[in-house]
């Protein structure tokens, strides 16, 4: 039961993530797709967001962030090269456990490729992360 609670929660949080991107601004589509054990892989869901030149200078807007995930607190984020990297800590609300989590993202002017790894309690899940630029975004 915890592992569907879990798997209904990182559902809903990722359901509300705006999507991340290289650094080249402009509209950016994407898949994201969790696996958890026990639950093996569910539908990818594809998101699109269009970029600002602001958002691609910052590798900390690149990371991929829920609008229920206010009280998360990224931390250690580092950028090497073209990978940015990041650990996440969520306090315990209402219901919902403490959440841990640590993930990295390597893009490119054109695509990006990354993973996250949460835990709640003894319950785990691996989040994808693959897209490209689309084009430019309208106005």
């Amino acid at each position: 039961m915890r592992s569907r609670k879990f798997a209904m929660f990182l559902g809903a949080l990722l359901c509300s993530l705006p999507l991340f991107a290289g650094p080249k601004p402009g509209k950016w589509e994407g898949t994201i797709q969790m696996e958890m054990p026990g639950m093996g892989k569910m539908p990818p869901m594809t998101v699109s967001h269009c970029v600002t030149a602001e958002d691609a200078a910052h590798p900390e807007k690149n990371i991929p962030r829920g609008q229920n995930d206010a009280a998360c607190k990224l931390e250690d984020v580092k950028m090497d090269g073209s990978t940015v990297s990041w650990n996440v800590n969520c306090p315990a609300q209402g219901r919902r456990p403490a959440t841990t989590g640590h993930g990295q993202i390597t893009y490119g002017s054109e695509s990006y490729d990354g993973w996250m790894k949460m835990k709640m309690q003894d319950q785990e899940m691996t989040i994808s992360y693959k897209g490209k630029r689309v084009g430019d975004c309208s106005k």
